[in-house]
């Protein structure tokens, strides 16, 4: 069977539009790559996503993305 690239609609900039014509960054992990990648843990999508910053801040897990977080 041929592969088809389905339309993927995102509202990221609050509004909806085709993900291939929008004007931002997005990264897709889907559970094949986090296999393949052997990424257990959430720390592990440091390694994948470019900008995102996962640690541990004490009790709590810490996200950053491109330095915005809490």
């Amino acid at each position: 069977p041929a592969l088809v690239l389905e339309e993927v609609t995102i509202t990221a900039q609050r509004r909806e539009e085709s993900l291939q014509k929008a004007a931002a960054a997005i990264s897709v992990v889907d559970a094949d790559m986090l296999a393949r990648t052997g990424a257990t843990e959430t720390e592990n999508l440091n390694k994948l996503v470019p900008g995102l910053a996962v640690g541990l801040g004490g009790p709590s897990t810490q996200i950053y993305l491109r330095g915005v977080g809490s």
